[in-house]
C-alpha cells in the first residue's frame, strides 16, 4: 500500500457496496466523501425503495397465505431486518464515526501491522465476493425472469411480479406490469445491496480490530526479544534457562532496558486504545449481531418449511437452495470473524510468555506480569447480551431453526 492504511482504503468491496447501496455508512471520521452526485443518487434510491416497500407491504393483505409463504415471507423478513439496521446506523452516525476514527488511529504506519491487516481482510473479502455473486445471481434472476410473462399474456395479477406487489388493482395491463416490475427489480437491487453493505461493513470492522489485536501480540514478542543482545549474553541466558530455581536470584541486565520500558509504555497505550475500540464495537454492533441471530433462525426455519411442505417447481427449489447456501456462507463468515476476534483478544501474551521475558530486570518483569493479568479482557459480541456469536453458535442457529421447522410442521 502506498498510503497509510485506514478503514476506507483497506477493503474495496466495502467502499463499492456502501456506494451503490446508498447506505452512506461512515467510512471516515469526517464528511469528506459526501458529494452532490452521491446525494442525488441517494434520493433516487430512497424514492425507489419507498415505492417498493409500500407496494410489497400492501400486497401482504391481498394474497392467500400459501402464496405469501412461497413468494414473500423471506423478502418481508429481510426487509424488516435491513430497515431496522439501516435506520439504527443512520441514527448512530456519530458513534460509528468515532469507532472508525479510533480504528484508523490504531492503524499505525508499520509493515507488520500492514501484513496482518492483509492476512485478516483479504481472504474474507474473497469469500464475501463469492457469497455476494451467488446471492445476487439467485435473487436478481428470480425477479428479472418475471418479465417473460409479458410474452405469455395481456392481463396480470399481483403474483406475476418478481416479488408480489400492489401498484394497481388486478387485473392490470402490460404497461402497468412493466413499470411495476421495473420498480420491483430496482427496489430489490437496492435492498439486497443494503443488506450486503451492512454485512461487509460489520465484518470489515471486526477483521481490522482482529488484525490490531494480533499486532499487539507480535509487537510484545518483538519488544521482549529484539532488545536482548543474545550475542553478548547467550551463555548466561542458557544458564538461567537450565536452572529454573535461580529465576528470582539472577536476571540478565540488558543495555537497552530504558528502550524496552519506553516501548512497553507505548504498547500499553496501544492496548488501552484497543480496549476503547472494543467498547465501541460492542456498543454499535450488538444490535446487528442480535438481528442476525434471530433473522437467520427464522430464515432457515421458513426455508426448510417452504421446501418440505410447499409444492415447488424444480426451478423454485434450485433458487431456494442457492439462496440458502448464500445464507449459510453469510452467517458462517460472521461467526468465523467474531471467533477470530475473540481468540486474538485473549491470546495476546501467550507467545511472549514462552519467550525470554524472565531474563530482564525486575521492573520489566513486573510490567509484563501486569500485562498478563490484563490479558483476560476478551472482545466478544453477544446477541441480546446472552449468546456469543462464535462458531459453536453457528451450529446452534441451525439446530434451533431445524427444531422450529419441525414444530410448525407438526402444528400443520
Amino acid at each position: 500500500m502506498t498510503h497509510r492504511m485506514n478503514f476506507y482504503n483497506t477493503n474495496n468491496l466495502n467502499v463499492l457496496f456502501n456506494l451503490i447501496s446508498c447506505n452512506n455508512f461512515p467510512l471516515t471520521n469526517d464528511d469528506s466523501l459526501d458529494t452532490i452526485g452521491r446525494k442525488i443518487f441517494s434520493i433516487f434510491s430512497f424514492v425507489t425503495q419507498f415505492l417498493y416497500f409500500v407496494a410489497s407491504g400492501l400486497v401482504l393483505f391481498l394474497i392467500p397465505l400459501e402464496l405469501l409463504m412461497r413468494t414473500n415471507i423471506i423478502n418481508t423478513l429481510s426487509n424488516v431486518q435491513i430497515f431496522i439496521l439501516a435506520f439504527y446506523t443512520y441514527y448512530r452516525q456519530s458513534g460509528f464515526k468515532e469507532l472508525i476514527g479510533k480504528i484508523n488511529e490504531a492503524l499505525i504506519d508499520d509493515k507488520t501491522l500492514e501484513d496482518l491487516v492483509i492476512k485478516s481482510t483479504k481472504p474474507i473479502e474473497k469469500v464475501m465476493k463469492m457469497y455476494i455473486t451467488f446471492g445476487f445471481t439467485a435473487i436478481m434472476y428470480w425477479v428479472l425472469i418475471a418479465f417473460r410473462e409479458v410474452f405469455k399474456k395481456n392481463e396480470f395479477e399481483y403474483i406475476d411480479y418478481g416479488i408480489p406487489a400492489y401498484f394497481a388493482k388486478e387485473p392490470f395491463s402490460t404497461t402497468t406490469f412493466i413499470y411495476g416490475n421495473t420498480i420491483v427489480v430496482l427496489g430489490v437491487f437496492f435492498v439486497i445491496s443494503k443488506k450486503y453493505s451492512i454485512y461487509v461493513y460489520m465484518i470489515h470492522a471486526i477483521n481490522l480490530v482482529t488484525a490490531e489485536y494480533k499486532y499487539l501480540k507480535t509487537d510484545l514478542v518483538n519488544i521482549l526479544s529484539d532488545a536482548v543482545e543474545k550475542e553478548d549474553y547467550g551463555n548466561e541466558i542458557n544458564d538461567v534457562k537450565n536452572r529454573p530455581d535461580d529465576f528470582n536470584k539472577k536476571t540478565i541486565p540488558t543495555r537497552n532496558e530504558k528502550l524496552i520500558q519506553d516501548r512497553l509504555k507505548k504498547w500499553i497505550q496501544y492496548h488501552h486504545h484497543l480496549l476503547e475500540i472494543r467498547d465501541l464495537l460492542k456498543a454499535h454492533l450488538t444490535l446487528g449481531v442480535s438481528m442476525l441471530y434471530v433473522n437467520n433462525i427464522v430464515r432457515f426455519c421458513c426455508m426448510g418449511y417452504l421446501v418440505i411442505t410447499m409444492p415447488l417447481s424444480l426451478y423454485e427449489i434450485f433458487v431456494v437452495l442457492l439462496f440458502n447456501t448464500t445464507s449459510l456462507i453469510e452467517i458462517f463468515v460472521i461467526c468465523y470473524s467474531i471467533q477470530k476476534l475473540l481468540d486474538a483478544s485473549i491470546d495476546i501474551t501467550t507467545e511472549a510468555f514462552h519467550g525470554d521475558w524472565y531474563i530482564h530486570r525486575v521492573p520489566i518483569q513486573r510490567t509484563f506480569n501486569l500485562i498478563m493479568f490484563a490479558d483476560h479482557m476478551k472482545c466478544e459480541l453477544f446477541a441480546f447480551e446472552l449468546v456469543s456469536l462464535t462458531l459453536p453458535t453457528f451450529v446452534t442457529i441451525l439446530q434451533q431453526a431445524y427444531t422450529a421447522c419441525l414444530f410448525f410442521m407438526n402444528m400443520n
